[in-house]
Formats: structure tokens, sequence, C-alpha cells
């Protein structure tokens, strides 16, 4: 039985995933014009929204003139750095993701603020406002031909099967252990089976992305640049531009490498800061302050998870990349 549910839960996974080739090739550069959160979402296991979708949009609108980022002087005796994101102009011919990532930074508690502690991103991703951000991200991603229904629902049902099978299992549980003398092991047999499958109804459901042919093609030209991006941050490749440490770091943010290349330009003596970040004056390595602000950005990416898992455990969430 349990090779049969197998059988049957993979066959279904295979029926519907979409082939998205994996490529060694590198790219120097962009191959088109997408907005940062877009690639990394085509890029990211499952196509789901995460924090680093967050990043890539904030420094895209940094490197725009919308944000800057400044070290603060006060220094607390448990953190060495901190930062401040400030809002420098609101252009009205913004997207709604991005809209709504302004809100997330700025629309706090106790009302519209212009500027917000980097140490402070956590509680504000454990607002609302990080569920509009991922929600707004989600619609414009899908209304742009990325996401296919069928390849979606089909994750859908995959997750239900799991549930369904967890929810046998706990029926079969109780009279398995009152009765374990009438019925013997068989019963608990079955009872390891349905979480068995359920499991790998879960695993199947994580590993069918959602993309659309559009979104699978779409991924795989930008898959060369992504290769590009990583070899760079983890010193297997050269850097073929000095220019490129600002200019591609919205979507070395996007893909999650962000700390990464930081340190590689740092390594490599890069003394040239991007326009939006300002150190203190007289720093005599402003380069060290901005990998420190790199670092602060991570420590709200827990916070985003969080958030996420309990909006995909609402959901019947589950995500991958295509297989």
């Amino acid at each position: 039985m349990l090779g049969l549910g197998a059988f049957l839960i993979i066959k279904y996974w295979r029926q519907h995933r979409p082939h998205m080739p994996k490529t060694k090739e590198i790219a120097y550069e962009k191959p088109g014009k997408l907005p940062p959160a877009f690639v990394g979402m085509l890029l990211t296991p499952g196509a789901e929204p995460g924090w680093g979708h967050a990043l890539g949009t904030l420094f895209d609108l940094a490197d725009r003139g919308v944000l800057e980022i400044d070290e603060l002087p006060d220094k607390k005796w448990y953190r060495q750095h901190d930062f401040v994101i400030r809002l420098v102009k609101r252009p009205s011919s913004l997207q709604q993701h991005e809209q709504a990532l302004l809100d997330l930074l700025f629309d706090t508690k106790k009302g519209w603020v212009e500027e917000i502690e980097m140490s402070k991103l956590s509680s504000q991703v454990n607002t609302s406002g990080w569920k509009t951000f991922t929600n707004m991200l989600k619609d414009e991603f899908e209304a742009a031909g990325y996401i296919s229904k069928e390849r979606k629902e089909a994750r859908k049902n995959l997750v239900i099967a799991g549930v369904l099978l967890l929810a046998l299992m706990v029926v079969l549980l109780i009279p398995a252990l009152v009765f374990l003398n009438v019925f013997g092991l068989a019963v608990l047999m079955l009872v390891g089976l349905c979480f068995l499958l359920a499991m790998l109804a879960f695993i199947m459901s994580s590993a069918l992305s959602p993309l659309s042919d559009l979104g699978v093609e779409t991924a795989v030209t930008w898959q060369p640049f992504q290769n590009y991006l990583q070899q760079v941050s983890r010193k297997k490749a050269a850097i073929t531009r000095p220019d490129i440490f600002e200019l591609f770091m919205p979507y070395v943010a996007s893909l999650g490498l962000l700390h990464s290349w930081a340190k590689r330009f740092e390594k490599e003596g890069v003394t040239t800061l991007p326009h939006y970040f300002h150190a203190l004056p007289g720093s005599t390595n402003q380069i060290a302050a901005f990998v420190a602000m790199t670092a602060a950005t991570q420590t709200s990416s827990g916070s985003a998870a969080g958030a996420g898992a309990a909006g995909a455990g609402a959901a019947g969430g589950g995500a991958s990349g295509a297989g």
C-alpha cells in the first residue's frame, strides 16, 4: 500500500510539474528589465514572496532616490551599529508592491513616520503590512502571467491530500491504541502509512513549481545572470566592472546574496559606496559600515519567515522550484 500510495502521489506531481532546465552558463549583464522582486520570485523555489524580495525592492527604491540609509552615531553595548532608513520622496508612479513596501516601513503603530531605525524592522515585519506587501507582490506577479492557475491548484490539492491523510491517521490512532490487543500491530502500521504518505504529499507540493510556461521561460533567461552573481559572491568569478557593486545591488538582495556580495567587495578594497548610503562622517572604514548594514538587514528575515509561515499555514501554502 505504501508503494501504491507513493506511486500515485509522485505520478500526480510529474503530470503537473513544469520542466525548467538548469544551466551553469553565466551572463555578465541583466537579460532584461524586471523588478528585482519579480526576478527573485522567479528564481526562488515556490515563487513565494520572502524577505529578500522586500530588500531587493528597498534597494531598488533607494537607487531611484526614494529612500536613503544613514548610519546612526549612537551605539549600544549590545549593538555596535544601527542605521536609519529615511523616506526622501514618494512618487505616484510606484508599483503596488513598492507602495506597499513604503507602507510596511513607515506606517507604524504610532502613525506615519518619515524614518525608521533598521533595528526596529523586525517589529514592522510582524504587522499586517507584511501580509499586504506579499499579497500585492503575488497579485502583480500573477497578473504578469508568471503563475499557472493549474499548477497552483495542483500544489493545493497535494496539500489537501496531506492534510486528509493526517486526519485519517489521527482517526485511526486512537482505536489502534485502545484495541491494540485486538487488532495487533496492523492498525498501527496503517497509521504509520498515513503519516508517511502525508509527508510525501507535502514534500511533493513543495517540489511543484507554480510557474507558468512564461514564468519558466523567463526564469531560465535570468538563471545565467543569477549564476554570475552567485559566483562573484562566492569568489568564484572575477568582478568584470567596478560599478556592478552598486548597479546589481537590488538583484543581489532579492536573490539572498546581499551580505556575501558586500563582503566580497570589501575584501577587494572597494571604497565607493552606493549614493544612497551614508556612513558616519570621518569614518576611516566606510565600506565596513555598509557590510554591517547588510548584516543588520538579515535580522528581520526570521520575522518575515515566521509571518510568511503563518500566512502559508492559513492559506495551505508550500513552496519550491521547478524540477
